[in-house]
């Protein structure tokens, strides 16, 4: 006795052998029943699509997140020394200034 599920695969199966014995294309009615099945999205399919949208969605932002880190730590050195010698130039060049304008007593 046979389950009914082993049904669609079984005549799959049989036509598949059919084909290949007889090197015949496929019946029509057999091909607007699968183009029916594809039309009618399942539940499983879409979750499947959904999880590997997400999977992919995961993976560019970890990688752009490693992008980002890898391309903005090394510029932190040269970014301080830049802002450093600003800082050092700016307090020269206010000491030089006050400097120039002397107090009369």
């Amino acid at each position: 006795m046979k389950l009914s599920n082993n049904l669609p695969n079984e005549r799959l199966e049989e036509q598949l052998a059919a084909l290949l014995e007889t090197g015949e294309t496929a019946p029509a009615t057999a091909v607007v029943e699968d183009q029916a099945a594809l039309r009618a999205p399942s539940r499983v399919g879409i979750l499947f699509t959904f999880e590997r949208l997400i999977s992919v969605l995961l993976g560019l932002g970890i990688l752009g997140c490693l992008a980002g880190f890898f391309l903005f730590v090394p510029a932190l050195p040269a970014i301080t020394v830049a802002v450093m010698l600003s800082g050092l130039l700016a307090m020269f060049w206010i000491g030089f200034h006050l400097g120039g304008r002397r107090v009369k007593c």
